[in-house]
């Protein structure tokens, strides 16, 4: 039979997976009995190994009860893992009930059309294929397309509600994860001209920015503004996050021009929310542009101007924030510290680690330019770990910077080296052509120079080029200490 199905690894698996109801001989049987039909029905010029797979995949689809095909066709809208909730939500109706979603689920990886990893399921592009044939069939691919769309829609808006509490770690992994599934619901929502295109990708931009999906993010932003009509707030969280990728490829100019517009059209619709992070995306190009002065004016008029601007929503975090770089910027060291400590103090009560994770790197920085490198190495080992766990790769590189400028200072030359190597790693991969605000380049010579000295250039070169093709994590656990957690 292995000889039959030329040795394909599906093939022998859906094949096997028949065993518990029939014995080697039956499916043998079976599946020949069928090999010699496929043959006879595209000739004996398809290759053997597609007829093998087809034959497989068919039969196990007969054998199937009715509602678990109803299951597989439906599944096969999903473009990555998936899990049970995500499952139900988007294929369970009258016609297949929860309960019927939940045994399907089941027979199907007995029947080896899903495989399992942790709590998540996965079907291999060619069963979905199959499966994708028959929804076309059954005329569901509409509904199931809707259906599909409206479930991640809601789970992103979920994530947006949430950023600002202890659940960011877990939708930042989600919305990676899920990374394939929201670029398909947003391509259909899309493709019809809704609103919810532009409300969903205003509210992905900045999960996507921060995750490395720039240029997602901004095709999607760009595809949305021109074709979705939405209202007033949603577009302006859509320029504003499309100002923010713009920021973090370096285009200076259209990032200006974004913050003017989402400032303006904030201003029109009397939206506090889009006017603070105006403020916020202004500011951070007047810092990127090393005027530091002028974004610190931006953030407090803004939050001057804002009711209830000492809640810690995500708006007034990432405009106090903007604040502490600013202070940091003018040389204004004490009192950037106290407005970085009260502002760790209040991500950290809510478990929130975006904000938390920069408020750690401003410590750091401030304690490098007091030549406290103990305290500098503290904050940035935080700093790095805050953004290791949302999956924050630019926020990562900023961070390995730092960090590797911290041990430098400590001098502590090898784990400088690879953390300096890592982070030119992960730069490559963000694609940013500034690395930092200015302050933070003579810092990140400076580390170069002391590590060179520490090492010797001959081995500094050495510890540089073995970090940089070995594995990031693998790189990351020995630079970071015993103490990194290694899954």
């Amino acid at each position: 039979m292995c000889r039959w199905l030329d040795g394909i690894p599906l093939a022998l698996e859906m094949a096997a997976g028949q065993l518990a109801g029939a014995t080697v001989g039956e499916v043998e049987h079976h599946v020949r009995s069928r090999m010699d039909l496929s043959a006879a029905t595209y000739g004996p010029a398809a290759p053997s190994h597609q007829r093998a797979l087809r034959t497989t995949i068919g039969w196990s689809h007969e054998l199937c009860e009715p509602s678990e095909r109803l299951l597989w066709a439906r599944l096969s809208v999903f473009r990555g893992p998936f899990d049970a909730e995500a499952a139900l939500n988007v294929c369970a109706d009258d016609t297949l009930p929860t309960a019927a979603v939940r045994a399907g689920l089941d027979a199907l990886e007995r029947k080896s059309v899903l495989t399992r990893h942790g709590d998540r399921h996965r079907m291999l592009d060619t069963v979905r294929e199959y499966g994708h044939l028959w929804l076309g069939e059954l005329g569901e691919e509409p509904e199931s397309r809707r259906r599909h769309a409206r479930y991640f829609q809601a789970r992103v808006r979920k994530a947006d509600e949430e950023w600002q509490s202890a659940a960011q770690t877990h939708w930042y992994r989600w919305i990676e994860d899920c990374h394939a599934d929201l670029c398909a619901a947003l391509d259909h929502l899309s493709s019809t001209g809704a609103a919810a295109a532009l409300d969903m990708s205003g509210r992905l931009g900045f999960f996507w920015s921060c995750g490395g999906h720039l240029r997602e993010a901004a095709g999607y932003l760009e595809d949305c503004l021109a074709l979705c009509q939405a209202p007033a707030r949603v577009r302006v969280r859509a320029l504003w996050a499309l100002g923010v990728t713009r920021v973090l490829c370096g285009d200076g100019a259209a990032a200006r021009e974004l913050a003017e517009r989402c400032s303006w059209e904030a201003d029109r619709c009397d939206d506090a929310d889009g006017s603070l992070r105006a403020a916020y995306l202004l500011a951070l190009i007047h810092l990127l542009d090393g005027r530091p002065m002028a974004a610190g004016h931006t953030v407090d008029l803004a939050l001057q101007r804002a009711t209830g601007a000492t809640d810690v929503t995500a708006a007034t975090v990432l405009c106090r924030l903007a604040r502490v770089f600013a202070l940091t910027g003018q040389g204004f060291l004490g009192q950037a510290r106290t407005a970085a400590l009260e502002l760790r103090a209040d991500c950290a009560e809510r478990g929130e680690w975006w904000g938390r994770s920069y408020a750690d790197y401003q410590l750091a920085l401030i304690a490098l330019f007091e030549d406290r490198s103990t305290d500098a190495v503290d904050h940035a080992r935080s700093m790095v770990e805050g953004k290791h766990r949302i999956g924050d790769t630019f926020g990562m590189a900023l961070g390995l910077d730092l960090f590797a400028a911290a041990l430098a200072a400590q001098g502590t030359g090898e784990p400088a080296a690879a953390a300096y190597a890592l982070g030119e790693v992960l730069w490559s991969a963000v694609g940013h052509p500034q690395r930092g605000t200015p302050e933070l380049g003579p810092v990140r010579a400076q580390c170069e120079r002391a590590t060179r000295a520490l090492l010797g250039a001959e081995r500094y070169e050495a510890v540089l080029a073995q970090s940089a093709v070995r594995d990031p994590e693998t790189v990351l656990g020995e630079i970071m200490g015993p103490s990194w957690p290694t899954a």
